[in-house]
């Protein structure tokens, strides 16, 4: 039986210290706190270093990035390419004889997180302290085990990614298609319409007013349940929408509800998130996420939108073209006309917008033939979601017993016995 050793974590790896002074004649790609993702281990986007005016970190590819600012967010990644970083992510490198991504799974396990988090500094910005985590002691296998669990590990991640990069693509192509036929116009038998003004005859202009039949904003509800709030339920907050465009349902918001306000807010296939207040520099209001029966039944409960969002519901025209009309006003700006800036918060005048901000309506039968088309877009992407869910809870279950050694790795054969641990 092999021999697993106690060692120190600072003996496994080491903090980096490369800086990088700030030079605006640069052009680095840079990764900010806000770009990983919380809990996923994945990197969501990144910046430039033209985004930037202070002195930052330098990274390389193949870097461990460990954030240390709230620790409890769980931001690990090992990075794909060269860049910069903020001063909130320590840079994470293995020692000479261990491996580099099963230090990375050291730092991702929770054991790990837990530590950095009780241990860290400051009351509103609570910061782990490498010097500290490198204290902690791990039972750590050869150098040959170290890889063995590392891969059996990443399979799970190479797995997230390929649905993810599935994600991307069904999300691109319905995005596209929209722009095809109602910004582009070449809708079908386009050659054959007469346009007017730059738009088909047969279409209209209408105020949000007369499209949007039903909305509300959303509700937060009681931490504990009462007499009062009753109803337990799942709550989207303006946060969650990325996630949920994604298709994953996230479960760490579940609450009591009145009665009254779950039964006017629950949320139905069809319907549209909105958010309506938050928000921060470079990022503005009129988040929107499409809610499918599936997204739905991967909550297990009812849901309802936040209070800082809205629930809107059309039964006058398909959502989902309502739905991809609001992304494109996002997507190019437009939106940003009803947001204002009061008491340190963002704000969207949601009544303006529907007084004052109009709709393209085509034709019922092509809003009905693209609605078609790319509801079960919607409801693929909602699937593949779930299963990245899954898939990172698995994951996240292996990892402990596997970096412990309390699991063997000639009891993993494939991925069902895997998924049966």
């Amino acid at each position: 039986m092999e021999e697993w050793k106690e060692i120190e974590l600072g003996k496994i790896g080491r903090e980096i210290r490369r800086s990088y002074k700030y030079n605006k004649e640069d052009n680095l790609l840079y990764i900010g706190y806000e770009h990983i993702e919380q809990q996923t281990l994945k990197l969501l986007n990144y910046g430039t270093s033209k985004d930037i005016q202070s002195d930052k970190k330098k990274f390389i590819q193949g870097d461990i990035l460990f954030g240390t600012l709230r620790p409890y967010f769980r931001k690990v990644i090992i990075t794909e390419f060269d860049g910069v970083c903020s001063t909130d992510l320590a840079i994470i490198n293995a020692n000479s004889g261990y491996d580099q991504k099963f230090l990375f799974y050291i730092l991702a396990s929770q054991a790990l997180i837990d530590f950095a988090n009780v241990t860290s500094n400051g009351t509103k910005m609570p910061r782990a302290k490498w010097n500290i985590l490198a204290k902690t002691k791990w039972n750590v296998p050869s150098l040959n085990t170290q890889q063995q669990i590392a891969s059996i590990l990443g399979n799970y991640d190479s797995l997230i990614e390929i649905n993810s990069q599935k994600i991307k693509i069904l999300d691109e192509t319905s995005q596209q298609l929209y722009k095809e036929w109602f910004i582009r116009m070449r809708f079908p038998n386009y050659k054959k319409t007469k346009f007017e003004k730059g738009i088909p005859k047969p279409w209209k202009l209408e105020s949000m007013e007369n499209v949007i039949d039903y909305h509300i904003g959303g509700g937060w509800g009681n931490d504990d349940e009462t007499n009062e709030f009753s109803v337990s339920g799942y709550v989207i907050r303006g946060t969650d929408i990325p996630k949920v465009k994604k298709g994953e349902a996230n479960h760490e918001v579940y609450r009591f509800h009145k009665a009254s306000n779950i039964k006017s807010r629950e949320l139905i296939e069809g319907d549209i998130v909105f958010e309506t207040a938050g928000g921060t520099e470079g990022q503005p209001l009129g988040r929107t996420c499409f809610i499918t029966q599936e997204i739905l039944d991967h909550y297990g409960d009812k849901v309802m939108a936040a209070s800082f969002c809205k629930q809107i519901r059309t039964t006058t025209i398909p959502s989902l073209y309502l739905y991809y009309y609001l992304n494109y006003l996002y997507d190019t700006g437009m939106i940003e006309s009803f947001q204002v800036q009061s008491t340190g918060i963002s704000n969207y005048q949601f009544e303006p917008f529907l007084k004052f901000q109009q709709i393209i309506l085509p034709n019922d039968d092509l809003m009905k033939l693209f609605h078609d088309k790319v509801m079960p877009i919607q409801k693929q992407i909602a699937i593949l979601g779930q299963q990245n869910a899954q898939l990172r809870q698995i994951r996240d279950r292996l990892l402990p017993r596997l970096i412990s050694g309390k699991l063997k790795i000639k009891k993993i054969k494939n991925k069902k016995e895997a998924i049966n641990i």
